[in-house]
């Protein structure tokens, strides 16, 4: 369900945030699959760069921002610092009430189907635990259980976000942020409502490259010691 990791420029040049979500690598196919893209460490996986590259555009919104944004100062990870310097208590953002009510929705679904894909996955890893699975047979079972409800969960949140995207531009911002419009009324809300879209993409996108390394990891514990894996 997933295409290669995006280049640079199409995600900084894109509008709309849903569309990433079509960009996370896939899942490796097997455990040794997994191995075999994070081992050795130390290179940089596509996993890593599909995640700095998402990142990076939040960043730039953070930048757009200046300083106006606690969210996306939080976003960019860099809230201790800019808070040396700025005081994000003073500052008030105006709002479209009618867009902040459908963010505000998009959030509620957001987080409901981040709950059941986590209970899916949960339910289903419970009863491979009390199959007594060890070694690469769990991680095998793990990464099978992650590809059955991950298209789920990334198809559930591309749609919420992808309402979320349509209703902005149907009341005419949807080029606010690429045309740099900062005298917009609603800019900064609009940069923060686009920061947490790439959240969303990234959170899912953790839930891929989680299971790739907790696979990768067992894979390399079993070859360095075999005996604790039979």
């Amino acid at each position: 369900m997933y295409s290669k990791v995006a280049a640079q420029d199409k995600l900084l040049s894109g509008n709309k945030a849903y569309s990433y979500i079509d960009q996370i690598p896939a899942l490796a196919a097997n455990a040794q699959q997994a191995y075999d893209i994070y081992y050795p460490k130390g290179k940089k996986t596509i996993y890593k760069q599909f995640e700095d590259e998402v990142q990076a555009q939040i960043n730039t919104l953070a930048d757009k921002s200046a300083y106006q944004s606690s969210l996306l100062s939080m976003l960019a990870k860099r809230y201790d610092e800019d808070g040396k310097t700025h005081d994000f208590s003073k500052v008030t953002i105006a709002k479209d009430k009618g867009i902040q009510q459908l963010y505000t929705e998009a959030n509620t679904h957001f987080h409901i189907e981040l709950d059941h894909f986590v209970r899916a996955v949960n339910a289903q890893m419970d009863a491979v635990i009390k199959e007594r699975l060890i070694g690469i047979p769990l991680a095998e079972r793990m990464l099978a259980i992650h590809r059955e409800h991950v298209p789920a969960f990334a198809a559930a949140v591309k749609k919420v976000l992808k309402k979320l995207d349509d209703a902005i531009s149907a009341k005419g911002y949807g080029s606010v942020i690429e045309k740099n419009e900062t005298s917009h009324p609603y800019y900064i809300q609009l940069l923060e409502i686009r920061g947490i879209m790439l959240d969303r993409v990234l959170q899912v996108y953790t839930q891929v490259n989680s299971s790739n390394i907790a696979a990768a990891m067992t894979v390399d514990a079993c070859k360095k010691y075999p005996e604790s894996c039979k």
